[in-house]
């Protein structure tokens, strides 16, 4: 298997518009890479860049996707046959109800370090990478003695 296959579940909104999972990866790549790279060459301060793709991308490296894929493994694949999104949040909510209580406390905690990662780290990070940028755009530059 490829290290960039993924389960179709995990992306079925990406179903329709490639053949396979690892087509999927590579077309997400590209989706998330070409405005980094396109706001790269706009932007003066490319550490502003830098770190605002820093922030983002750690934070859902390390608090995001760790605890999204082992959510997805607790609830287990979803019965959903011909619906949307309220078909999946119905079907999540009946398996995350079926849990041992041992588990939904795991659950809990996923769902804790995604909201962590999604906003502590990804926009709070994000909020202050941009402030201090501006704030330095706005000094004064130091004076030559």
């Amino acid at each position: 298997p490829s290290l960039l296959a993924a389960p179709p579940r995990l992306l079925p909104s990406l179903a329709p518009l490639s053949p396979s999972p690892s087509a999927s990866w590579l077309l997400l790549t590209l989706i998330v890479g070409a405005p980094i790279v396109g706001t790269a060459l706009l932007i003066e301060n490319l550490g502003l860049v830098v770190g605002l793709m820093g922030s983002v991308l750690g934070g859902a490296l390390m608090y995001v996707v760790p605890a999204a894929m082992h959510a997805a493994c607790l609830l287990g694949p979803l019965d959903t046959a011909g619906g949307g999104a309220v078909a999946r949040l119905g079907a999540a909510t009946a398996a995350a109800a079926a849990l041992p209580a041992g588990r939904r406390v795991a659950l809990l905690a996923d769902i804790v370090l995604m909201l962590y990662g999604a906003v502590g780290q990804m926009l709070v990070g994000t909020a202050v990478i941009y402030n201090y940028a501006r704030e330095k755009k706005a000094a004064p530059p130091p004076k030559a003695s």
